[in-house]
Formats: structure tokens, sequence, C-alpha cells
């Protein structure tokens, strides 16, 4: 067990320190953020659940850079947050800061 302080942060401060990391200065290999909603179908096993979710997950989206053309592109998850409202606030940060569009795959779900 770690004898090292817990400093409680909040939920975007915590996704912000992820982000970075994933990104690792270089946005140029994500083409989007996305906001999905998420739920736990089995203990330990999640997936995405826009009608009924659980929380909200905030994805960046993979460019394809470097990749063959026509390659499946990945998301890279970057912060859960408990509210729709906190993951929007959260995606709209990090596609302001980094020129990327927003997909908002709740709200389309939501007005299916």
């Amino acid at each position: 067990m770690s004898t090292t302080a817990h400093v409680a942060t909040s939920p975007a401060v915590q996704a912000t320190r992820f982000a970075e990391s994933i990104i690792k200065g270089n946005p140029s290999l994500y083409q989007s953020v996305e906001v999905q909603g998420v739920r736990e179908f089995e203990p330990g096993f999640l997936e995405v659940d826009n009608k009924e979710p659980e929380f909200f997950t905030v994805y960046l989206r993979e460019s394809g850079l470097g990749r063959p053309k026509g390659s499946l592109l990945a998301a890279d998850a970057v912060g859960d947050f408990p509210t729709y409202e906190q993951a929007m606030a959260y995606a709209k940060h990090l596609g302001g800061k980094y020129g990327w569009p927003l997909d908002d795959f709740y709200q389309v779900a939501q007005a299916a």
C-alpha cells in the first residue's frame, strides 16, 4: 500500500492529466473528441450504451496518421464522468484546445 497522501481532485482535472498522457504532445494523432454513454453489463465489462448509460466517457478518435488507408480508427478513452454535463464540458474543453470537432453520440441516440 502506498504511503503517499491522496489529494482529491475533480474528475476534469484527473481527466486532463490522463488526456495529456495519451496525446503526448502530438494532437495530430487524433481527429475528433466524442462523448458516449457507457454501462457495465457484467462485472468488469463495459459497453457503449447511449440509451441508458450509467456514466459518460470522453474519447479521442484517432486520425489515422501513419496508418494504411482504410484502416479502422480506434478511440482512446480520456475521461469518465458521472454526468453528461461534466463529460460535455470536458469534451468541449479538449475540442477547443486542439481544434477538434465534437461528436455527441449520447444526444444523437436520445433524439432517435
